[in-house]
């Protein structure tokens, strides 16, 4: 690392004590950034060690954006994902190590990611000659990523994909919904990541062979499975008896609207004001505490009409004008620019590949 580096240097002005401020940064990207830095010094720093406690999530972004900006490296936060070992995954990465190919590994992530970071997800999909790691932020995956969280991600499916399978040779093509880098910086990014990348995209998405998901694990430990799994699984039942505590009022919440907005579309329409009431508070109160949860009515919303829409989507019986209609929608044209949005995928296509899929499935 050059010198007159600080990475505990005075917050930065923009820092501030909001709820989404003050949201903790899991400890393996703590722990992670520390490591890389310390890397790069080549040897242990007292002062950096520092930053392995779990810093507000904010306060971490910003300084990565420090040091990138001080080392000149606009694509740092890719190099720090690629960085990304199993060690730091906890309980998640013994499960990966336990599997038998890649895909089985990445469809196990997906399973238990949230034990590692319970703001970003991961979601799988393979179709006949390709496959697609999506990434999804925020309350039900429906906010965009911060650039800086798409490109950790991006260097750490890479990353593990080629350390999983010892190919070094693996790339994949990349979406991000960051506007591209300057020109002069694109470079790295192209050399780091090696596929085709595209940017202002409505989702952040790794795009790879289909073959890629039948590569082996080099080095896996199938005994260990029960074993790992049953811990991965308890670990998992203990976070969502945390959710369903009576001590975290705010989740409570989210779920409830949630559930709400799910059963006034079946109605016809949901809003805040007729949900409100329903939850004992007055709309500006229920948008209030919404905010303080890290969401918006909106945004639950909006996951509860992505959600249902696919459901509905993957029955060829039910017409896009009908679905439409069922998601509140009053005209088609509206629905299919949401989808898109959501999705990446216009209706259409979501359809053909549910269709391909189940096909694939049947004759297998």
């Amino acid at each position: 690392m050059k010198s007159g580096i600080d990475p505990l240097a005075s917050p930065s002005s923009s820092f501030s004590s909001s709820p989404e401020s003050l949201a903790l940064l899991p400890s393996a990207y703590a722990r992670l950034l520390v490591d890389f830095l310390q890397s790069r010094q080549g040897r242990e720093e007292p002062q950096l060690a520092r930053l392995a406690v779990q810093l507000p999530r904010v306060r971490w972004l910003e300084l990565l954006a420090e040091v990138a900006a001080q080392l000149r490296e606009p694509e740092l936060p890719v190099r720090i994902g690629a960085a990304l070992q199993v060690r730091h995954l906890g309980i998640a990465g013994q499960v990966l190590l336990s599997c038998d190919t890649l895909g089985e590994a990445a469809e196990q992530f997906c399973r238990y990611c949230r034990l590692v970071d319970d703001m970003g997800y991961t979601r799988i999909r393979r179709g006949e000659h390709t496959g697609e790691a999506s990434f999804h932020w925020g309350a039900g995956g429906a906010e965009v990523p911060p650039p800086a969280m798409e490109q950790i991600w991006a260097g750490a499916m890479l990353g593990l994909s080629r350390w999983l399978t010892g190919r070094s040779d693996l790339v994949c093509d990349f979406d991000f919904h960051q506007p591209p880098p300057a020109a002069a910086d694109l470079a790295p990014f192209e050399r780091l990541l090696g596929g085709r990348l595209r940017f202002g995209r409505p989702a952040t998405r790794a795009i790879f062979p289909a073959w890629v998901m039948d590569l082996p694990v080099a080095t896996h430990f199938p005994e260990m499975r029960p074993i790992v799994e049953a811990q991965a699984e308890a670990s998992l039942r203990a976070l969502e008896r945390k959710d369903d505590a009576s001590h975290d009022p705010a989740q409570a919440l989210v779920r409830r609207t949630r559930e709400l907005i799910a059963e006034y579309l079946a109605r016809g329409t949901a809003t805040a004001e007729l949900i409100a009431p329903q939850l004992a508070l007055s709309t500006r109160t229920l948008n209030r505490r919404l905010a303080e949860a890290g969401t918006s009515f909106r945004a639950l919303g909006e996951t509860v009409r992505r959600q249902r829409a696919e459901h509905l989507l993957a029955n060829p019986a039910v017409s896009l004008a009908e679905i439409s209609f069922m998601l509140g929608y009053q005209e088609q044209s509206t629905f299919q620019r949401a989808f898109k949005r959501w999705t990446g995928l216009t209706p259409g296509e979501f359809r053909a590949d549910c269709l391909r899929l189940r096909r694939e499935t049947a004759s297998a």
